[in-house]
């Protein structure tokens, strides 16, 4: 919440006060959206279900209000499969990641290993 709600609005507000001129882009997440078993599409409604998303609508709110208010140039995304050192092997590159090393560790597939990468 400290990051993604009062980080945004301190750093919105200093560029409204510091340089207005400047390019804010905000990262958003799939987070952001109702949670459901297809696919998700930009369209999708926003409902968050846990904290970070919620804290990721407000700051994706106060960003907008900013532009909206302020003329703060800001353009808001919700990107999807960021990753990087440390992402739990619940995201789907570290969790491919994992699986290709168990392979090569084993010299073959285990079975269930097989069955998660066909049914990705």
């Amino acid at each position: 919440m400290e990051v993604n709600i009062i980080g945004s609005l301190n750093i919105l507000e200093a560029v409204r006060k510091v340089l207005p001129s400047a390019k804010i882009l905000f990262i958003g997440s799939s987070e952001e959206y109702i949670a459901k078993d297809e696919s998700l599409k930009e369209e999708d409604m926003v409902d968050a279900n846990n904290p970070y998303g919620i804290s990721k609508i407000a700051g994706e709110n106060i960003a907008k209000m900013y532009a909206k208010r302020y003329g703060i140039n800001v353009v808001c995304t919700r990107s999807f499969n960021h990753t990087g050192v440390g992402q739990l092997d619940t995201f789907a590159i570290p969790s491919f990641c994992k699986q290709v090393a168990e392979i090569e560790k084993l010299g073959k597939p285990r079975k269930n290993l097989c069955r998660k990468l066909i049914s990705i």
